[in-house]
């Protein structure tokens, strides 16, 4: 199968959609608890991710 776009559409996502959504962000956070694993699959550049890991490092200490 030929990949035509190349990361043609994962560069403008990222360029589109910079930062997460607030109200997303605070949806998905609503269900995430402190001892849980958090797969987040399809990722892209992790503006969901590195949120998540940011908010349960500080929340540890």
């Amino acid at each position: 199968m030929m990949n035509y776009y190349g990361n043609l559409c994962t560069d403008m996502y990222d360029i589109l959609h910079k930062n997460a959504p607030q109200k997303e962000l605070s949806f998905y956070l609503s269900y995430a608890e402190k001892s849980m694993s958090i797969l987040e699959p399809l990722c892209g550049s992790g503006r969901f991710l590195f949120l998540f890991l940011k908010r349960l490092r500080y929340s540890r200490h």
